[in-house]
């Protein structure tokens, strides 16, 4: 029998529903439920069997096919949950390719402006709701998406299941789209496909989970709207032994170690998170927060998303060591949308690996030992790259592969990697680069270079700042911010070249109630690192509420989103003072305070 990644009509669903039907009592997906004082650290579970499942996708795909046809596109607007994981495979049950979107509750202009621009670029036939965003879209259903006809994963009727059919589909058929979290005129909709997935969830159980044959507890807050929760923590279990438990992202950042308690109750062996959600737990735990926690059974807590911080993977082995957490269980890892996901991870078992480079050879495109203290970057190997998948490296100019050790764009090709974007054929020819031989490079648009076979991830080359004919990259700008004040939020920094200048802008979120003194101390410490370290004179400074830079749903800082709502004013009501800029003196940006 052939493999199912090299069989042509062998699809995830099959993959998937084999699994659910070998033990139906088995749950593959559970979700923390009420607290419960019975069970571990107050912790309750809630269990959706597979064939609960199986049949619930089963009964919702037969509805979803009296509106929608095979390959037609389905918004998911769910919350999520096990309602979200319903949804989804009822997708994949009725041939309709999947839309998975921010779900709409407590909805804001900008959020229903982001659904609708999506629902367009998509042609969405349908949408999938549960109790609250149904009330939510009902409200808005005038018009637009919220027109579309719904269907609730709170009301299927399990007598409908009798009723399905396989949907005629294969391998290379659209699973689903992957919408980006850029602005929301202009959402960008990757085409993963049955076959990029079965390639992916296979590599991520090899490299994560030490293969397929061995089932493991895992435990994730991460949404499923975005292609880290959805794929690395929810879809890979779907079709290896291993089961999921869910908790919402709203749960994590109510109360972060939350999450290390319910790994603590579970006894997860695997858990994922960005960088910024590592830094969080850090400064939420105290010591008698940590003593309640046993995070002994975790053999990999992978991070990407967002780039890997050498200073945060050390705190946070350091904050929860105590608490059994083994260093050796950090997986670093870098994908993106367009590779399916993973593209490289860190090999197992063994450390992390930081490297030590001088920032002034990386902007001129080499990696060397740095000068002095104040030359040295601290960078994380996110590994090597996924088995039957190839990275390289590339002059972003010529197009030339570059040799280890030097700093270009970052390339990457196998079963992977997508097919581009929907409905975007000029943007697919040039994000998509067919070789003679037929192999399809993927421009990720990140600068990096290659480390004894390693990717070292180095930036972004649209972010990149040029000030007075100087590269820079804002990561490091925003870390020497971060360290410079203790009242600056880790992770709520965002450095970007005002509009049309090489002046740079920060819009920098401060933690709690600081007062006008506070305040300029805050602007004199972010001036003397940046203009000691850096040689940069920032143009203009907000220091804003927390919660006020935008970022993805993965917690990764949106740069020119910051920038457009600082110009267009947006920001206007979060400031809390203003240094530089429209108004030069902090007295006069001091109306809103908290």
């Amino acid at each position: 029998m052939n493999h199912p990644e090299s069989n042509p009509v062998h699809t995830f669903l099959d993959s998937a529903r084999e699994q659910f039907l070998t033990d139906p009592r088995r749950a593959t997906y559970r979700a923390l439920g009420p607290d419960d004082p019975a069970a571990p650290l107050g912790i309750g579970v809630q269990h959706l069997p597979d064939g609960d499942l199986d049949t619930r996708a089963r009964a919702l795909a037969v509805r979803l096919r009296t509106r929608a046809r095979v390959g037609d596109r389905a918004l998911i607007l769910c919350e999520p949950g096990l309602g979200y994981i319903t949804a989804f495979f009822a997708c994949l049950y009725a041939g309709v390719v999947a839309v998975p979107a921010y779900p709409p509750v407590g909805a804001t202009a900008h959020r229903l402006g982001r659904i609708e621009a999506v629902s367009r670029d998509c042609a969405a036939s349908v949408m999938i709701v549960d109790d609250a965003t149904d009330a939510e879209m009902a409200a808005h259903a005038d018009s637009g998406a919220a027109a579309l006809p719904r269907f609730s994963v709170a009301a299927i009727d399990t007598a409908d299941a009798s009723s399905w059919r396989r949907p005629p589909i294969v391998g290379a058929d659209l699973a689903f789209l992957q919408y980006s979290s850029g602005s929301t005129g202009t959402p960008k909709g990757v085409m993963v496909t049955h076959r990029n997935l079965l390639a992916q969830t296979a590599v991520v159980n090899d490299r994560f989970l030490n293969g397929v044959d061995e089932a493991w507890e895992t435990f994730t807050w991460l949404p499923p709207y975005h292609d880290m929760g959805l794929i690395g923590s929810l879809l890979t279990f779907a079709v290896s032994r291993s089961s999921a438990t869910l908790m919402t992202p709203m749960a994590f950042l109510k109360r972060p170690l939350r999450w290390l308690e319910a790994v603590t109750a579970i006894r997860a062996r695997l858990t994922g998170a960005p960088n910024f959600a590592l830094d969080l737990c850090v400064r939420k735990a105290t010591p008698e927060a940590i003593a309640r926690l046993d995070l002994s059974s975790l053999d990999v807590l992978f991070s990407g998303a967002e780039p890997v911080r050498a200073d945060t993977l050390e705190r946070f082995a350091e904050t929860f060591g105590p608490a059994g957490f083994d260093p050796a269980a950090l997986l670093p890892c870098y994908g993106l949308a367009e590779g399916t996901l993973a593209v490289t991870a860190k090999p197992r078992p063994g450390p992390s690996r930081t490297l030590t480079a001088s920032r002034a050879g990386l902007l001129a495109g080499e990696s060397r030992a740095p000068e002095c203290a104040e030359d040295e970057r601290r960078l994380v190997s996110c590994g090597r790259a996924m088995e039957g998948h190839t990275v390289r490296i590339v002059d972003p100019a010529e197009g030339a592969e570059l040799a280890p050790g030097l700093v270009g764009e970052i390339q990457v090709a196998g079963p992977s990697v997508t097919d581009g974007y929907f409905g975007q054929p000029e943007l697919t020819a040039e994000t998509f680069l067919p070789d003679a031989d037929g192999t399809v490079w993927l421009r990720t648009g990140d600068l990096g270079y290659l480390d004894a076979g390693e990717l070292v991830v180095v930036g972004r080359r649209k972010d990149l700042l040029i000030v007075n004919g100087r590269n820079h990259h804002p990561h490091d700008l925003e870390d020497a911010i971060v360290a410079s004040h203790p009242g600056v939020r880790p992770g709520g920094v965002a450095a970007f070249a005002l509009e049309e200048s090489e002046d740079v802008g920060l819009v920098v979120e401060v933690e709690g109630r600081i007062t006008d003194e506070d305040a300029s101390a805050i602007d004199r410490g972010i001036r003397e690192v940046l203009g000691g370290e850096h040689g940069v004179a920032p143009a203009e400074l907000v220091l804003v509420r927390p919660g006020t830079v935008p970022k993805t749903s993965s917690g990764k800082v949106q740069r020119s989103a910051c920038r457009a709502a600082l110009s267009q004013g947006l920001l206007d009501g979060r400031i809390r003072w203003r240094f530089g800029g429209r108004s030069p003196r902090p007295e006069l940006a001091g109306a809103v305070r908290s």
